[in-house]
């Protein structure tokens, strides 16, 4: 092979070259940096007749391709939908054999929902007490009165988490848990306890300052504030305590029940978080969680999944466990759920995802022990179908709509991928428009430009936000 010229020599060649033969030199220099697997599906997309398209496609609208490639997100592996799953099986057969003694012979959905959440040791040593008094101590009685009581709380404080305004979401038909229970029927709170809007008004303003008044997921504007921990749920902690109390650990209980209880935390940009008006519906019918998985030293690390949905109520009653997973919309493994939803690149969000939510301020940054029961509770909801869905209306921003400006008020998303933003994206895409966009997204994904930074009245920049981790 001949030794390459000398470099006084090809830099004579190329000053000689015309703009068209320097961009194929150019070109070919890129195909030939390559790694294997990028040639091999550069070649799969030739052979199903799809690298035209996406040339096309780069040709037409390049700033949109840049941003869709360049928008990276971190992803940790995702946890089985059930964990513990073979345990929780073993738990639940163990206790439909001795319920189907008692008055209606199975458990409801929202007891069902709670056995595969909460705390396996903690499950096993009720379980080990419902066996002492069946088998060892022979007291029908209090076997009956242990099974309504389980069934009972789980029923009420599911719904006390998911509850908006004190109506019940889902309420079903079904007969009372026991021959003489009945579920407490969810009351609106007295006056005296219900919001201080004065201060969820300033909540919020802090809460849009330190996410730049930008989805912390999506990347697009015009967000709603999201609870991490449902605000309406703080009118029946009693309930949702009661719950905690009976089915998670003494440790649990101890971190949370103070912090539900505590205004100062409760309405403060610790329980918000800013969200597309789409995901921010999806968040409150538990179609999606969150689970926290890290905090680094100014901020909080957490994992997105989509949830899956099913065909019961709180109320509904089952005994056989196949019927229970099928129809809950649970199974054995990494089986979670799917929307389509997208970032403002164009990217999909998945399960497995993370993003870092992050503040300078800490009485800002979005609070870890609320994350971990909203990650336990929104599971149970779903599972138990205690939050139905409804359809998407604007959020209760009205309420604080005072201090908005007319282009942050919210716009209506109709379908589940009608996001206007990617709307905008597609019909640039395909009509072939050169795009001016004011964001420049990066391979780590720092986000954010001097001009998308919102400004309070000082003129001062709103708290970092830093999207995936």
């Amino acid at each position: 092979m001949d030794s390459p010229p000398p470099e006084d020599n090809i830099l004579e060649l190329m000053s000689n070259l015309g703009k068209t033969q320097l961009e194929k030199l150019w070109k070919l220099r890129k195909l030939t940096s390559l790694k294997e697997d990028q040639v091999q599906e550069l070649q799969r997309l030739h052979y199903l007749y799809e690298l035209g398209f996406l040339i096309d496609l780069a040709k037409k609208a390049p700033d949109s391709i840049h941003n869709l490639v360049c928008d990276r997100l971190d992803t940790q592996p995702v946890d089985d939908y059930v964990t513990d799953f073979e345990i929780r099986r073993g738990i639940f057969y163990r206790i439909t054999r001795v319920a189907c003694w008692s008055a209606r012979g199975g458990i409801n959905a929202a007891l069902f929902a709670v056995l595969m959440v909460a705390p396996v040791h903690v499950l096993q040593s009720k379980l080990a007490a419902l066996e002492d008094s069946y088998y060892d101590r022979k007291n029908q009685t209090e076997v009956d009165e242990m099974l309504s009581q389980w069934q009972i709380t789980s029923v009420n404080g599911i719904q006390a988490f998911v509850n908006k305004g004190g109506s019940q979401k889902g309420a079903s038909a079904a007969a009372p848990l026991m021959a003489n229970s009945q579920p407490i029927i969810l009351q609106p709170a007295p006056t005296a306890q219900s919001p201080n809007h004065t201060q969820m008004s300033e909540a919020v303003k802090l809460c849009k300052r330190r996410d730049n008044n930008r989805c912390c997921f999506t990347s697009m504007s015009d967000a709603h504030e999201a609870y991490i921990f449902p605000l309406d749920g703080t009118e029946n902690t009693t309930m949702i305590t009661d719950m905690l109390e009976m089915f998670w650990d003494a440790d649990t209980v101890m971190q949370l029940v103070p912090l539900i209880r505590d205004r100062n935390v409760m309405e403060s940009p610790q329980n918000l978080i800013s969200m597309n008006g789409q995901l921010h519906t999806w968040f409150d019918d538990c179609k999606m969680a969150l689970k926290p998985i890290g905090e680094t030293e100014n901020g909080v690390v957490v994992q997105f999944y989509w949830l899956r949905e099913g065909n019961y109520t709180p109320n509904s009653v089952e005994a056989d466990f196949a019927t229970f997973t099928t129809q809950s919309g649970i199974g054995q493994g990494k089986s979670w759920g799917y929307k389509i939803a997208h970032r403002r690149s164009g990217l999909m969000i998945d399960t497995g995802q993370t993003f870092t939510l992050k503040s300078d301020n800490p009485a800002h940054r979005p609070n870890f022990q609320l994350f971990k029961m909203s990650w336990d509770l929104r599971r149970v909801a779903a599972i138990c179908g205690a939050a139905v869905g409804e359809p998407w209306e604007e959020s209760d921003d009205e309420k604080y709509m005072d201090y908005y400006s007319e282009d942050e008020t919210c716009s209506s998303v109709s379908e589940e991928n009608n996001y206007p933003e990617v709307l905008r994206w597609r019909e640039e895409v395909e009509g072939g428009i050169e795009i001016e966009t004011d964001v420049k997204i990066e391979t780590d994904v720092e986000i954010e430009t001097d001009d998308e930074m919102e400004t309070d009245e000082d003129e001062q920049p709103g708290d970092d936000f830093e999207e995936p981790s």
